[in-house]
């Protein structure tokens, strides 16, 4: 939100990927009583919610199942070299859409997975470099493939080599506890570095085990972040019991704090006491 107060000349804003919360809709709104407007594309469950309920200059496009890079991108009216990069957003989100099964009949599914793979691993040798994805956004706008770009293709080869993947993978079965098709991994206040795979390769090693949901628990004494994933991504198409997104949002209403997603996918941050609530819940409804 600093940039866009910063802005006094723009009047068009368009804010993609964003999981809209309280705050970020009053920062909007007071934004737009000086006379800018937004267009929210989204794929998350609470951006999708407020098309029940229209807001003054704020535009809602939200669609969930498909990645944000997908809903852009239709919204635009783009396709071409750039409807390949949704594909691979939507492989990477375990998402699916239109651009996907247009780009999977002309490149194939191996392909795709391939080029993803590269695109996912290489910034997460550093996630925060901002300077790297916006090279790495410019370049691949020109239409060219992840593997194409230098910095892109040499970042994934240094996380190859330094086997930061198997690590994480080696790290969370030491730590994974499965309950009722639940995987669990819990953090306390210092948390284990996973390389930069984070919940992917929870996601995966709770795949391993047979199981519907994994759910990454960071607590601290009085609050604790979740991020919950749902297993079984063959075809960029998990298998997930419930609408994890719908479920944070109904759980937060409920218990406090705040959460959401979109099917596959979602985050929350609670009460450090609700957590065993939130688990319960979870194994009664899978």
């Amino acid at each position: 939100m600093d940039v866009i107060r910063r802005d006094i000349q723009s009047r068009d804003f368009y804010l993609v990927d964003l999981g809209v919360t309280p705050d970020l809709v009053k920062n909007l709104q007071d934004k737009v009583k000086l006379g800018a407007r937004f267009h929210l594309l989204d794929h998350h469950q609470q951006t999708e919610a407020l098309k029940d309920h229209p807001l003054d200059g704020i535009d809602v496009v939200a669609y969930q199942g498909e990645s944000a890079a997908s809903v852009a991108l239709r919204f635009l009216g783009l396709n071409g070299p750039t409807g390949r990069l949704a594909a691979l957003a939507d492989i990477v989100e375990y998402c699916h859409s239109n651009y996907l099964e247009r780009a999977e009949e002309e490149f194939g599914w191996e392909r795709l997975r391939e080029e993803a793979t590269i695109l996912d691993y290489s910034w997460r040798l550093v996630v925060d470099d901002d300077r790297f994805r916006h090279m790495a956004a410019r370049k691949l706008a020109e239409g060219v493939w992840p593997s194409q770009v230098g910095e892109v293709h040499r970042r994934y080869l240094q996380v190859v080599n330094e086997g930061r993947w198997e690590r994480a993978l080696q790290k969370v079965r030491s730590r994974l506890v499965v309950k009722d098709r639940i995987g669990v991994l819990r953090f306390g206040r210092y948390r284990t570095s996973l390389f930069g795979f984070g919940t992917r390769a929870l996601a995966k090693v709770a795949e391993e085990e047979g199981c519907s949901v994994a759910v990454l628990i960071n607590s601290r004494k009085q609050r604790s972040s979740l991020s919950l994933r749902g297993i079984g991504a063959e075809y960029a198409l998990p298998k997930v019991p419930l609408n994890l997104g719908q479920f944070v949002v109904d759980f937060t209403a409920e218990y406090g704090l705040s959460g959401g997603g979109h099917p596959s996918s979602a985050g929350a941050k609670i009460h450090t006491r609700d957590v065993p609530r939130l688990l319960q819940e979870i194994y009664c409804l899978v």
